[in-house]
């Protein structure tokens, strides 16, 4: 059953919210085009910049998306999720909303936006797909 949430929740994203999803999607794209290289070597050169591509309005969408999503495949959200830490954050792969729902699962939405590599520490983008990008997994209380 988590998983047929999951897979409803993530279609549901790509199809019927995808303007939010691409809008995530663009802002890591336009992120790594205003580096001077492929690659930054510091977590706060994709954070930041993404953070404030992102912005309140997008934030929002996206959260809005998320709890949408979560209704269309018949779940109930616990309370009313907001556009900040710890329903929404913006970690150097890319943002992660979590939402909890009304039975104490929590759902996390992943946008891997750019890979990490360890030795030497360097951070790329990786596809600006919602396809290739998007992660939905439903977890335990």
């Amino acid at each position: 059953m988590d998983d047929r949430v999951s897979v409803q929740v993530q279609r549901q994203l790509l199809n019927a919210e995808r303007e939010a999803v691409i809008a995530v999607c663009e802002a890591g794209r336009a992120v790594a085009t205003s580096w001077s290289g492929t690659t930054v070597t510091e977590p706060h050169q994709v954070t930041e910049p993404l953070a404030n591509r992102l912005g309140e309005d997008v934030r929002r969408r996206l959260l809005d998306a998320v709890t949408s999503a979560l209704t269309a495949a018949g779940q109930t959200v616990q309370g009313q999720p907001v556009p900040a830490p710890p329903y929404f954050v913006v970690t150097s792969r890319g943002p992660l909303c979590r939402v909890t729902l009304d039975n104490g699962r929590r759902l996390v939405v992943r946008f891997d936006l750019f890979a990490v590599q360890h030795r030497p520490r360097a951070y790329r983008h990786k596809s600006a797909n919602p396809k290739h990008c998007l992660t939905v997994k439903l977890r335990e209380k």
